[in-house]
């Protein structure tokens, strides 16, 4: 009797964890959209379920979709876009003065974009930058071109991270070596995302985060990477990354690379 009672409980154990495998599979199923993502005139992003690949703008086919649009972290509302030498806005028809770089969000895309916020490098943020300067044997230089430091919580458990993208390709100064860096400090840890140098001015990228956004309901945020140059010394991309663990990796690989 024990036995068969043991076997009984055995086999509701397994049918129950099968029907929690096969509620969460159709439940996730349920929030695997697609649609499009626009990164302003550097084309974008397709994206299905969780997977995204790069498309240029003529491989969009925005044809009768609504395109949420967000213009410096800011939803300016939703439109419908046609590119004609650049994108065109409209509304019921009408066409909206609409300028500038913008991330738009097709409306049939399950996407959550994140707000940020910037502040002023601090002696931490200095001192971790000329450590990873002198692992990559440079030990000094004269200005940076920018002090900002974007902070946000990526890994949501209380403490605030900080990306910084620095370079000291300025128009001012001129230094033996050039460099250019996008670092994260996930939890106080220093993660080199992109490092470039160069013995010639304006020959290394600049690099900016353009989004901070979620797929799906994932627990994981993507970060949209804008790599641009000084002048036309190079082609202008983006790549997308996203926090896997402990570790920010990137996932769409550059889109000049393509």
């Amino acid at each position: 009797m024990k036995k068969k009672n043991i076997i009984f409980i055995s086999v509701l154990v397994i049918c129950f964890a099968c029907y929690v495998v096969l509620f969460y599979f159709i439940s996730g199923s349920n929030h695997a959209t697609e649609g499009y993502l626009i990164v302003s005139e550097l084309g974008g992003y397709y994206c299905k379920a969780k997977s995204c690949s790069y498309k240029s703008i003529d491989e969009m086919n925005l044809l009768e979709r609504n395109i949420r649009i967000y213009q410096q972290n800011q939803l300016q509302g939703t439109y419908q876009l046609k590119y004609i030498n650049r994108f065109n806005f409209f509304q019921n028809g009408s066409w909206k003065n609409l300028y500038g770089d913008f991330l738009g969000v097709d409306e049939s895309l399950d996407a959550n974009v994140f707000h940020y916020h910037y502040e002023s490098m601090n002696s931490n943020d200095e001192r971790v930058i000329k450590e990873v300067l002198l692992n990559q044997q440079i030990s000094s230089y004269k200005k940076l071109e920018t002090d900002q430091v974007l902070v946000m919580d990526l890994d949501e458990n209380g403490v605030e991270d900080r990306i910084l993208t620095f370079s000291n390709q300025t128009l001012d100064e001129n230094d033996d070596i050039y460099f250019s860096s996008l670092l994260i400090l996930l939890n106080g840890k220093v993660q080199t995302i992109y490092f470039e140098k160069s013995s010639e001015k304006y020959q290394v990228p600049y690099y900016n985060v353009f989004s901070i956004f979620s797929l799906n309901k994932e627990k994981k945020p993507r970060l949209i990477i804008n790599k641009g140059y000084y002048d036309q010394t190079g082609d202008p991309s983006i790549m997308m990354l996203q926090l896997d663990g402990k570790k920010v990796k990137e996932i769409v690989s550059d889109s000049a690379k393509k």
